[in-house]
């Protein structure tokens, strides 16, 4: 009797995995923004089958990324509740009211409400990464409507708060083909002034920046300075302008203590071996020395899309 007893959960146990409507998932699959939330509340609550928070977070997303103020309120909601509610969502009140904000922008009255009131709760750090995860959100299109002037907005609204940070973001949106066509000079007012408030990341923007102005002995200097800041993506375009000699003269020993320093990310182990295919045991020496006395700590830059 135990066994059929256990046998019999099991089988209810897989009916009750599967018993979401057929017909809802394939209108929230075709990208029905009522049928996504419908779904989401359902796993979010155990409706027609088991609670499931990383569903119901996986629903609101799509929902959101489709324009849905109603999805984002609610994805702000369970960012700042967190595990409250017994949803397992771990708390962050940046990422609340960057929902909220969102939310507001695309036109929903409670999330202005809500981040009104959190703002009072936020300090001044997690304001700017709240702003600046609200612009990210405009910016890369996957929780919300892919948008360069709210991300903007956003990003002006942080820079009046201080932000060299934001400053540096914004300049990067000036040289992203996939927003619109890249403005160099936009971009170098921007990043200019975040320099000089000390954004270490700026002199990544500015090397991006003089790269599309074809000025390569300047775009050379901001990358050389971006990786001696420690920015990965820097290092290996530096790797690569000592192996091909742009914008300075080609120094191979150079390339690859850069190149080894990079390793990990792009195409730096790649390029490493190709440079040092030939070297002697000396020259390889020369490069470990050279690629210890330039290491830094690695730091990442805020645009997801920089390469």
């Amino acid at each position: 009797m135990k066994v059929l007893a256990g046998l019999m959960v099991v089988v209810l146990s897989t009916v009750w995995a599967v018993a979401q409507s057929p017909d809802l998932l394939a209108r929230a699959k075709a990208g029905d923004i009522d049928s996504q939330l419908k779904l989401a509340y359902n796993y979010q609550v155990g409706v027609d089958g088991p609670k499931d928070i990383p569903q119901a977070l996986a629903w609101l997303r799509k929902a959101g990324a489709l324009g849905s103020s109603e999805a984002l309120y609610r994805l702000g909601m369970l960012a700042y509740n967190g595990d409250v509610l017994g949803d397992g969502v771990r708390q962050n009140y940046a990422t609340a009211w960057a929902c909220f904000e969102v939310a507001a922008v695309l036109g929903n009255s409670e999330a202005r409400r809500e981040r009104d009131r959190l703002a009072q709760e936020l300090t001044p750090v997690q304001m700017e990464s709240a702003q600046l995860s609200a612009a990210a959100f405009f910016l890369d299109g996957t929780l919300a409507p892919k948008s360069v002037a709210n991300a903007r907005a956003e990003l002006r609204s942080s820079i009046s708060a201080k932000s060299p940070s934001a400053e540096v973001l914004l300049g990067m949106t000036y040289l992203d083909p996939g927003l619109e066509p890249p403005d160099a000079d936009k971009a170098i007012e921007s990043c200019k002034s975040a320099e000089k408030e000390g954004a270490q990341t700026a002199s990544y923007c500015l090397g991006k920046a003089y790269e599309v102005k074809g000025d390569e002995k300047s775009a050379f200097k901001y990358f050389e300075k971006a990786a001696m800041n420690g920015i990965a993506t820097a290092m290996l375009n530096v790797a690569k302008r000592y192996h091909d000699g742009r914008g300075t003269k080609a120094n191979d020993v150079l390339a690859a203590a850069w190149a080894m320093n990079a390793a990990g990310f792009g195409d730096a182990s790649e390029l490493y071996n190709a440079i040092t295919a030939n070297f002697t045991p000396n020259q390889i020496e020369s490069v470990k020395k050279k690629s210890t006395q330039l290491a830094r700590p690695v730091r990442g830059l805020l645009y997801s899309t920089a390469k």
